[in-house]
């Protein structure tokens, strides 16, 4: 039986799939790591738990879009395109 705790997930994640299976580099996992990090410490305020105390239900999609509006309205965060990226159209 396999282990669905969501330690073990992000566990796997990190250490399997990404640099074995979708052959990421180490700086671009630590840039999933780190965005995961802000995620899960700011569903843990939300739901007044420990980050250890998070479980696979806590990630939903309304918690995904209030994570993001926060990144923006809190911390200024944007999408962004490179100015080196031509817009069809302008």
């Amino acid at each position: 039986m396999k282990d669905f705790n969501l330690p073990s997930i992000i566990h796997r994640y990190f250490l399997e799939y990404l640099p074995r299976h979708k052959g990421l580099q180490s700086s671009t996992i630590r840039s999933y790591r780190d965005s995961l990090r802000l995620f899960l410490i700011f569903v843990a305020g939300t739901h007044r738990l420990g980050v250890s105390e998070l479980v696979l239900e806590h990630l939903d999609y309304p918690a995904v879009q209030a994570f993001l509006h926060s990144m923006e309205a809190d911390r200024g965060n944007a999408i962004s395109t490179p100015a080196s990226v031509k817009v069809v159209g302008t």
